[in-house]
């Protein structure tokens, strides 16, 4: 969840430790991210992992599986305290995105859920591209605007339109829903290259509703579904390299 803008350190840091003090993921958040992991993991190239808002370390211990080589950064220390305690072998920084100077390039970097909290997306990842290997893929897994459950808020009136922020989203600290369009100019204007992309589960109803009515076999059928109709999903992914990669 780390991010800020490098005109307003200290604000952003202060909004980000209000948040990491209440905030866990848990119920059909930890669904989604293993379902994110499961679509963009074989895009990985072998060696290095470097996860980006490790937040409460749902997504790292599934990356625990992969590789040895793991790294965790986050601009809350309680995150990475915690990431830290999971295994010996994760290594560990604090720093907002913004302010990270990489003393060694990655093969692997995951951006996922970030990306919407920042106040700068397009330098974000401009500065996560200072620590690619000459290999190196950055995988970007966002809230998708035109999602199913987003689209039926819109008509029953919950919200005016697809990209405006819920009450929800703002108490995350969301600063943005990404259509396809939009991250794929951010991409773009960040100097990077896209050449895999897509949509990460077709989601009708709302997390709670999901949890609460759905079975595994349901949940499966519905990932399954969104690799047909990517545009929908819940969340959309893109794999990311140099434009001379």
């Amino acid at each position: 969840m780390g991010g800020g803008s490098p005109l307003s350190g200290d604000a952003e840091q202060q909004r980000l430790d209000g948040i990491a003090a209440w905030f866990s993921i848990g119920g059909f958040n930890t669904t989604l991210i293993r379902l994110g992991l499961r679509t963009i993991s074989p895009h990985f190239v072998p060696g290095s992992l470097l996860e980006v808002g490790c937040a409460s370390g749902e997504m790292t211990r599934l990356l625990l599986d992969f590789d040895p080589d793991l790294s965790v950064l986050d601009g809350a220390p309680a995150y990475v305290e915690a990431a830290r305690a999971l295994s010996p072998r994760i290594q560990g920084e604090v720093s907002l995105i913004e302010d990270w100077s990489p003393d060694r390039g990655y093969d692997n970097i995951i951006l996922a859920h970030v990306l919407e909290h920042v106040v700068d997306p397009v330098g974000v990842l401009r500065r996560l591209a200072t620590g690619f290997t000459e290999r190196g893929r950055l995988f970007v897994i966002v809230p998708n605007a035109h999602s199913l459950h987003r689209l039926a808020g819109v008509q029953m009136g919950l919200i005016e339109s697809p990209t405006q922020l819920t009450d929800q989203d703002r108490s995350v600290g969301h600063r943005r829903v990404y259509t396809s369009e939009a991250l794929a100019g951010d991409i773009r204007r960040a100097g990077l290259r896209c050449p895999a992309s897509g949509g990460i589960f077709l989601k009708p109803l709302a997390n709670q509703q999901i949890e609460e009515q759905w079975s595994p076999e349901l949940v499966e059928a519905y990932y399954q579904l969104g690799l047909l109709f990517p545009d929908h999903c819940g969340e959309l992914y893109a794999v990311c390299e140099r434009e001379s990669s």
